[in-house]
């Protein structure tokens, strides 16, 4: 049978409402960055005080909120042709596309870039703390201290490793989580966190290796087996493939660009701020 035109009445409903979810959808991601802003500047170290922890749900609830008033035009009381749902729950898809993968995308990046920061920043606290500053003893340490602050830097290192990937991964949103996020097989790709844990083991290593860490025991610390391969683009979250070239090209960069100094990264994030709040202002 030949398929019917959308109805004239129809397409007017779903123009106003994708226009008025739109505007939704900016106005509460300007909400959750300007969150992001202020939990930036308040972080105190705390291993525990992460950035944003509600990054995810807030979200979620941006995606609920616009899916909802799509759906809402499929239950109302009026007659719907079959055509006519199916290109309502398209456009409702589209404009889902639109919203993730553009304005939640871009605050997710930045999300995981803040916390990088946070536990790379937290872990070097703990390497300065007293049990943490025994790298370069010269036998005033006995062998037990030394072997308690290796201990120390052992848990501290996975316990950064391990926050925050429980922090980003808890971060993506439900659309694009695997496997039943609707948008998983679009968009999934696009909320990887996997650049970024590459990063903060990358700044962790700096850390270490600017306080005289050997690579045997950076090995040590992670708590890896070391596997034969130079492909560390496949490490996956269950696993670290590729430890030893990765070292190797932690210490190629280090050379190129010295160690890691996280007041450059705050003084620059606290800048845009600055301007940003003058522009507004």
């Amino acid at each position: 049978s030949q398929v019917q035109p959308i109805s004239t009445d129809l397409r007017c409903k779903v123009e106003s409402v994708m226009a008025m979810s739109f505007l939704d959808a900016e106005d509460r991601l300007l909400e959750m960055e300007d969150k992001m802003d202020e939990a930036f500047l308040d972080n105190d170290g705390d291993e525990s005080d992460r950035p944003m922890p509600k990054f995810g749900s807030d979200s979620d609830a941006i995606v609920g909120a616009m899916s909802a008033s799509f759906l809402a035009l499929l239950d109302e009381n009026e007659p719907i042709t079959d055509s006519d749902r199916e290109w309502v729950k398209a456009q409702r898809r589209q404009a889902l596309k639109q919203v993730v993968g553009t304005g939640i995308h871009r605050l997710f990046h930045l999300h995981l870039q803040s916390l990088r920061d946070h536990f790379g920043h937290w872990y070097e606290l703990v390497l300065d703390s007293p049990l943490g500053d025994d790298f370069d003893t010269e036998g005033d340490a006995s062998q037990k201290d030394q072997h308690t602050g290796k201990l120390q830097r052992q848990k501290a290192a996975r316990q950064a490793e391990e926050g925050f990937m429980k922090a980003a991964f808890g971060s993506i949103p439900k659309i694009c989580q695997h496997p039943e996020g609707e948008l998983c097989d679009e968009l999934g790709v696009m909320f990887s966190c996997v650049e970024a844990l590459r990063g903060l083991l990358e700044d962790m290593y700096e850390v270490t290796s600017t306080r005289g860490l050997e690579e045997e025991e950076w090995e040590d610390i992670m708590g890896a087996s070391v596997e034969d391969s130079n492909d560390v683009s496949q490490m996956s979250t269950n696993s670290r493939v590729g430890l030893r070239q990765l070292i190797k090209n932690m210490k190629a960069k280090l050379q190129k660009r010295g160690p890691a100094k996280w007041y450059e990264r705050f003084a620059a994030k606290v800048f845009v701020i600055g301007v940003n709040y003058i522009q507004g202002w």
